[in-house]
């Protein structure tokens, strides 16, 4: 992340760009940041982004990286926030893998994703780790911030087919 309370230094942030960010590396929350800020360098537009790394939940390892589950749901569709939020604001979304495993997304204000209707079904969502840990050693809370709409698709489960409608097996009486 980086941080500066005080200028934007003239630069919109635009996805692609190359930049060189000076400053004073540090953390908040457990996730690592830049603060006091004094120079922003702007190099070019339009870079390949990274592929996101296939995961199956939200921890340490995934922290600051570009990262996509597949095949969750919504835990409670109401924690949705289909109207939009105030400003600075976000909401914490659980959602389920296929196996159970819970995790949750933090939907920002700042983003398009706010006031739109939550997801039906099975989907996959891309998306940054972070973490919002307010308490030394900093190893919990974290989640995954997708940053448009454009990181959510539709997932489809795998279809399991028989071949027979019915089968028989007779078993032997000697085979406890």
């Amino acid at each position: 992340n980086v941080y500066s309370p005080v200028k934007n230094f003239g630069y919109v942030v635009s996805e692609g760009d190359s930049i060189l960010v000076q400053g004073k590396v540090s953390q908040f929350q457990g996730t690592g940041q830049m603060d006091f800020i004094d120079t922003i360098i702007w190099y070019s537009s339009g870079n390949k982004i990274k592929t996101p790394t296939i995961v199956s939940d939200i921890s340490e390892k995934t922290e600051a990286d570009l990262v996509q589950m597949r095949r969750v749901i919504l835990v409670d569709p109401l924690e949705w926030p289909s109207s939009a939020l105030n400003a600075n604001g976000f909401a914490y979304v659980r959602i389920s893998t296929t196996d159970g495993h819970i995790d949750t997304l933090n939907i920002d204000a700042e983003t398009n994703i706010d006031g739109t209707p939550a997801p039906s079904g099975y989907f996959n969502v891309t998306g940054l780790g972070v973490q919002f840990d307010n308490k030394a050693p900093y190893s919990e809370k974290h989640y995954l911030a997708p940053r448009s709409l454009n990181d959510f698709s539709t997932a489809s489960l795998p279809v399991v087919k028989f071949l027979k409608s019915a089968d028989q097996v007779t078993e032997l009486a000697d085979s406890f």
